[in-house]
């Protein structure tokens, strides 16, 4: 949906300087509050169109650094770029690097006709899986009765990953040795089970709703991952805005960033107690140099 300020700053006038309907002062204000809710619609349509207009502005400067990187054969930058964010720190683990080498780029779109955006993940060639893109899609929606600046999370639709044999970093084999009851023989019991990954952020997910047989627990939740499942996808919005800034870690000294993380960390998406990667947060001059010094060397390789 295309928002046209202009035709609508009549629409918007009207409203906010119409007088309230009610008999009491309670009835008034309450309807006050409504018409706020209705103004605060619109304003969040301003800003997604905006959103969306600037990011096709700015589309051509991601284009060149992909150009560049390719050119230079710069390897790992979207992998360090990610190590030295504190949110996405915690979920790759050390067999997620190997696989996230091959991570050639990181492309946003936005969707023209609904409400959401796109990340694509553009791969190499790789011994891990056979997808040269994994895609992962928000929807939300942006409804009158949602509060202030707040989208409602609809679903993610995502990419499934075609992993080559035994190479799905998702998931690894148990084997148990059980005893019947009964006869007492023993049995080798083999069976599949879910382990940490940066590759779960690739699986679905929905918003819960009224046609679900859930309790209050487990809608508190779903709700809770949704929450930290959005959170995620805006962080991958400023790291494909951002990319070499947090590829040398300067963009951890941008102001109030420790606090959007504390706040963001708390409950169990955090192991640790700090909820921070401290080793991410305070990368050194020193490692930082030595990075530069190394993609010097790969672009006087390639000339």
């Amino acid at each position: 949906m295309t928002f046209n300020f202009a035709e609508l700053s009549q629409e918007i006038l009207q409203l906010s300087t119409s007088a309230p309907d009610g008999d009491t002062f309670e009835e008034k204000l309450s309807a006050l509050n409504n018409t706020r809710s209705e103004l605060d619609y619109y304003h969040r349509e301003a800003l997604l169109s905006l959103e969306k207009k600037f990011h096709q502005l700015c589309s051509p400067l991601c284009d060149q650094r992909s150009s560049i990187l390719t050119t230079a054969n710069v390897q790992g930058f979207w992998l360090k770029a990610m190590r030295n964010h504190p949110l996405l720190s915690n979920l790759i683990t050390e067999s997620d690097e190997e696989a996230l080498q091959y991570l050639m780029d990181i492309k946003l779109s936005y969707f023209e006709d609904v409400v959401g955006f796109k990340l694509d993940f553009i791969f190499k060639p790789n011994p891990y899986f056979d997808n040269e893109i994994i895609s992962k899609s928000y929807y939300l929606e942006n409804v009158k009765e949602a509060y202030f600046q707040n989208l409602l999370f609809d679903r993610t639709e995502t990419s499934k990953i075609a992993w080559k044999d035994g190479k799905n970093l998702c998931v690894k084999e148990v084997t148990k040795t059980q005893r019947h009851k009964s006869s007492g023989s023993m049995r080798t019991v083999t069976k599949t089970v879910d382990v940490e990954s940066f590759f779960h952020f690739f699986d679905s997910m929905k918003s819960p709703d009224e046609n679900n047989n859930y309790d209050e627990e487990q809608i508190a939740a779903i709700e809770e991952e949704i929450h930290i499942d959005l959170e995620l996808g805006n962080v991958f919005k400023t790291i494909v805005q951002r990319g070499y800034d947090w590829f040398t870690g300067k963009a951890l000294s941008y102001e109030n960033f420790e606090s959007e993380i504390e706040d963001i960390s708390e409950g169990d998406f955090m192991d640790d107690e700090s909820g921070v990667d401290e080793s991410a947060a305070a990368t050194s001059e020193e490692e930082n140099d030595k990075t530069y010094r190394d993609m010097k060397e790969q672009q006087c390789k390639q000339q």
